[in-house]
């Protein structure tokens, strides 16, 4: 139990330095960009169409070729300083021992790409406001017309609403799984900077091994078998089979994938923390 409390508190010591946190501020405004600019088609056909529609559009904010990548960049540049030794942190360390150190933040990563998503998930609502009915049951004429006909691509929409996501969840399913995968997602991604940079001493290797991992997931679009090897791919509930009736991978593997990779990925933090004279990082 003491150790959990100094863990926690190193977490919530490397949450309040985010008001002086440039690299934080800088994600969240990209964040603001890069919803408004993807959710405003959802509006535009609305208006045009004259309906109104669900509030679940978050499972199909970045489900196109790409587009992942830019939603998923503001997270690098959140963790890209891991394993966040400044100044401050030696006398931290003395204080808490190595080890609830590295717990802390561990649960800093695993909590920032939980808060990350859910503010995705509010201000993708934010900017469609004016067209959202919450009174509708289901998933509404407007998801309904862009997946089942050429609308989108009648209208020039950059949009793409998945039958399957259409047929096999409800809304708020889909949303749900598309939030908890994220999560996921991003704390893999977090952790392996974190234990990348621990182990080498270079920031450097943990951003790219990270941003391969975020590139792969555009370059295994339309081959099933090798979603299976891309844990950002399947933060997207339309790569993830249902009813065996597809050749990606099933929720059973990816759950057991994450919680295997995500727990070598701990283990391997805290004995190399454990282990390793702590130096001071200059900040990025």
């Amino acid at each position: 139990m003491k150790l959990f409390n100094r863990s926690w508190q190193m977490c919530l010591f490397s949450f309040r330095k985010w008001s002086t946190n440039h690299r934080v501020w800088i994600a969240i405004i990209l964040l603001f960009i890069l919803t408004h600019a993807y959710t405003i088609d959802y509006s535009s056909f609305c208006n045009n169409m004259n309906i109104k529609m669900s509030p679940c559009i978050f499972p199909f904010l970045y489900n196109v070729r790409y587009i992942k990548i830019l939603f998923f960049s503001p997270l690098l540049l959140i963790f890209c300083d891991a394993p966040f030794i400044d100044p401050s942190q030696p006398y931290v360390i003395y204080r808490s021992g190595k080890t609830a150190w590295s717990i802390g933040q561990i649960l800093y990563i695993m909590m920032t790409s939980a808060m990350y998503f859910a503010f995705l998930f509010l201000i993708s609502n934010l900017f469609i406001l004016n067209n959202v009915d919450f009174s509708i049951d289901g998933w509404g004429k407007a998801f309904g017309t862009l997946a089942n006909t050429n609308a989108s691509t009648a209208m020039g929409l950059r949009t793409f609403i998945s039958k399957r996501v259409l047929t096999y969840f409800t809304p708020w399913q889909a949303v749900w799984f598309t939030f908890l995968l994220s999560w996921l997602s991003g704390t893999f991604l977090g952790l392996l900077m974190y234990s990348i940079n621990s182990i080498s001493g270079f920031r450097s290797l943990g951003i790219i091994a990270s941003a391969f991992f975020i590139i792969l997931d555009a370059a295994v679009l339309g081959y099933p078998h090798a979603v299976w090897l891309s844990p950002v791919s399947w933060s997207s509930v339309d790569n993830i089979d249902i009813g065996n009736m597809s050749q990606l991978p099933h929720i059973a593997y990816v759950y057991t994938a994450f919680f295997l990779i995500i727990s070598v990925l701990i283990a391997s933090s805290i004995i190399t923390n454990r282990k390793q004279h702590i130096n001071v990082l200059q900040p990025v």
